[in-house]
């Protein structure tokens, strides 16, 4: 269970937590609940009293134990580190169920038109409308899937299938999606007049995807420019309290942290995924998607799924991965049954995007071979598209990359710098403070001085370089990060040897 689950359960069952944790439900908690509990595989109920719970106790316990740790220091500033701390905890507490609803739901909406692309294939082979809803039902889509299986319980309890897929396309946030499948639901027999009116593939994710695409360039300016500058301005602000306690500083390293999070999360938040869209270290995808295209037009020209299979297999043999083709080549010389050869191609793919293409590819194929060529050729047309969309994406990150490392590395040395005169600000807030300017006694720069500076200065720029280099797809994240930390500690010896 996890940790966040087991902090609900545990302050749920405290009578004053729960009282007040009532009074702070909202809305999309509450819609978030019922996807949480319906979809979640462990079957743990959570109520929304529980999670009002969890967001009291979390923030009181944040907020005391900050306080105890911050005692001696000044009150106020305490008292307003120690609200800040309880207040991003208990965010994150309150928001895990909403953003996991979320996360999933947006996941789902890549695959409506697979969705649409099975409803087509069905309609033109039964022209029934329940016989579509029990394909989508046992195919393997992510919540979409689950969603079918109720309406399928519906109908058998004496509801008509028009109205309940009616019903749930119209819940539906994609508009291209929801005009195609009422004309489905409207047209019946008119499916070949239906299919050239409209667009068989939405256009709602692309247009959202390029438009985040164009902002891109200025999240990134933004999240990088804050966490140049945000340190060097702490440390400065800080360097009072160091003339008290050098060690204090290192209270600088979660509170920069958090801030960091905070700014990744609100600048970069995915709002939609596209399908085609992939981790950059794999070509799993992309050699299957080639694999796929020569079996469907292999498909299209009459031929039999098998004597396809064969002809896609021996003209991709030179650019498709070994591991597709050793799967695929062993499969066919063994013989295996054309169903039996997906299920094992689907169980070695890693992609979740692959495990469901191929999952449709087989049960098409169950229903007519030719129009899966169809269908088929259509699905990696639209992920071509959207290809293209990836790659004008993937240009603008290259484009960042060198930016931001040359930001890094400058930000490296400016902390190397701040390393070794912070003790001078220190030095000078205490002759501020004391009113005696008649002697100024530079302080004597030792192990005892420079190390929690060095240690707290070096981690805020270590986990910077990582969370940046890492947000702009930057391969090799963590080397940069530590060539970026050398340079800091570089510039600080050599400084600090100069000095003394």
């Amino acid at each position: 269970m996890n940790w966040i689950i087991k902090v609900y359960k545990i302050a749920g069952k405290i009578s004053i937590f729960n009282k007040i944790g009532s009074k702070i439900r909202s809305k999309r908690l509450m819609n978030a609940l019922k996807f949480y509990n319906y979809y979640n595989e462990s079957h743990t109920l959570i109520t929304s009293n529980e999670v009002g719970a969890g967001t009291v106790f979390i923030f009181l316990l944040t907020f005391i134990s900050c306080n105890l740790i911050l005692f001696g220091f000044n009150y106020l500033i305490s008292l307003l580190i120690s609200l800040i701390f309880a207040l991003i905890l208990s965010r994150k507490i309150y928001s895990y169920i909403i953003n996991q609803f979320r996360f999933r739901y947006l996941n789902s909406l890549q695959f409506l038109d697979l969705v649409y692309q099975d409803f087509l294939i069905i309609i033109n082979s039964t022209n029934s409308i329940f016989d579509a809803i029990d394909f989508i039902a046992h195919s393997n889509y992510p919540i979409i899937s689950r969603n079918f299986k109720d309406m399928i319980k519906l109908i058998n309890s004496g509801r008509k299938p028009e109205k309940i897929l009616f019903k749930y396309v119209n819940s539906l946030p994609n508009q291209t999606f929801k005009e195609r499948m009422v004309d489905l639901i409207n047209y019946d027999n008119k499916i070949a007049h239906i299919t050239k009116k409209n667009q068989e593939f939405s256009i709602e994710l692309s247009s959202k995807y390029q438009e985040y695409t164009k902002q891109l360039d200025t999240r990134m300016t933004i999240l990088i420019g804050v966490n140049v500058f945000t340190p060097i301005l702490t440390v400065i602000t800080f360097s009072f309290y160091v003339s008290v306690n050098n060690y204090l500083i290192v209270l600088l390293l979660p509170f920069h942290l958090f801030l960091l999070l905070i700014l990744k999360k609100t600048l970069l938040k995915r709002e939609f995924f596209i399908l085609g869209e992939k981790d950059f270290t794999s070509n799993e995808f992309d050699e299957l998607t080639l694999f796929l295209s020569a079996f469907a037009n292999y498909l299209e020209m009459n031929n039999a799924p098998e004597i396809s299979l064969i002809k896609a297999v021996k003209t991709h043999s030179e650019i498709i991965n070994s591991k597709l083709l050793k799967i695929s080549s062993n499969l066919i010389s063994k013989n295996y049954h054309m169903e039996k050869f997906w299920e094992y191609l689907i169980h070695n793919m890693e992609n979740k995007q692959s495990k469901v293409l191929l999952n449709l590819v087989k049960r098409m194929l169950k229903k007519s071979s030719t129009e899966t060529g169809t269908r088929l050729k259509n699905i990696i047309h639209n992920i071509n598209i959207n290809k293209q969309y990836i790659e004008k994406r993937k240009v603008l990150l290259k484009s960042l990359q060198f930016k931001v490392l040359i930001l890094l590395f400058v930000l490296g040395g400016l902390m190397g710098v701040m390393t070794n005169i912070i003790p001078f600000f220190s030095q000078f807030f205490l002759i501020m403070n004391n009113g005696s300017f008649t002697e100024i006694v530079f302080p004597q720069q030792d192990i005892f001085t420079l190390l929690p500076i060095a240690f707290t200065l070096g981690s805020i720029l270590f986990i910077t370089a990582k969370i940046i280099t890492k947000a702009i797809k930057l391969r090799n994240s963590l080397f940069y990060s530590l060539i970026v930390l050398l340079v800091y500690l570089l510039v600080m010896y050599l400084i600090d040897f100069y000095l003394l």
